[in-house]
């Protein structure tokens, strides 16, 4: 018996085309879904590409787009009275560093008071806001530097090889039968521009999630 093999139709070639653009919009999500925790295979990775950081690593985020592959790596260190918080994003080629594309460092050096300092790691992510197709890796931390009830200070950054977003604020601490202390926001220069609007919306909310925590 002969076999014999149906012949492709138009509507069977629009349908591939679907599939095929399908496919790559999925692929193209899946290079800014990238936030992946620390493991320990992920450590060992970091090792073998030879990524330096400073003190204990907090998490590590591996992706890419179309052009470049990149780790971000956050790390956070104690030396007595002093806590050093430390972000640092490598351009990777053939798991080599090739160079960094931005560094972040924030220390509090709070000598005989209260302190802390401590990335929020539950909104460290990869996304694309401005739908570019650039990947932006936005992260939040907190800090303190006290004695007493008082706010503590919140940070939320964007940042690309291009760009740089800053907001901060206070937290939010309400008493029974007095003002409510905190709760501030502020937003950096770039965010007043109307183009970054998307950016600043985003920011916003974060900060409206951790002030209000």
């Amino acid at each position: 018996m002969t076999a014999h093999t149906a012949p492709v139709t138009t509507m069977g070639m629009i349908n591939l085309r679907v599939a095929f653009f399908l496919a790559l919009f999925l692929l193209v999500r899946v290079c800014f879904a990238g936030n992946l925790h620390y493991t320990n295979s992920f450590k060992q990775e970091i090792t073998a590409s030879h990524i330096q950081y400073s003190g204990e690593l907090v998490k590590a985020l591996k992706f890419e787009n179309a052009e470049k592959k990149y780790w971000v790596v956050f790390s956070k260190s104690l030396e007595q009275e002093k806590v050093s918080l430390f972000a640092v994003a490598y351009q990777i080629k053939a798991d080599k560093v090739l160079h960094k594309e931005w560094t972040f460092k924030k220390v509090v050096n709070c000598p005989g008071l209260d302190f802390e300092a401590d990335f929020l790691t539950q909104y460290i992510d990869v996304l694309d806001l401005d739908k570019d197709l650039t990947p932006e890796v936005v992260f939040a931390y907190k800090t303190f530097c006290g004695g007493g009830v008082e706010p503590k200070n919140v940070g939320v950054e964007i940042r690309s090889e291009a760009l740089q977003h800053k907001a901060s604020g206070t937290t939010l601490i309400k008493i029974p039968q007095a003002p409510t202390i905190g709760g501030t926001m502020r937003f950096g220069k770039s965010l007043q521009d109307p183009k970054n609007l998307v950016f600043k919306t985003y920011m916003k909310r974060v900060l409206t999630q951790i002030i209000n925590e």
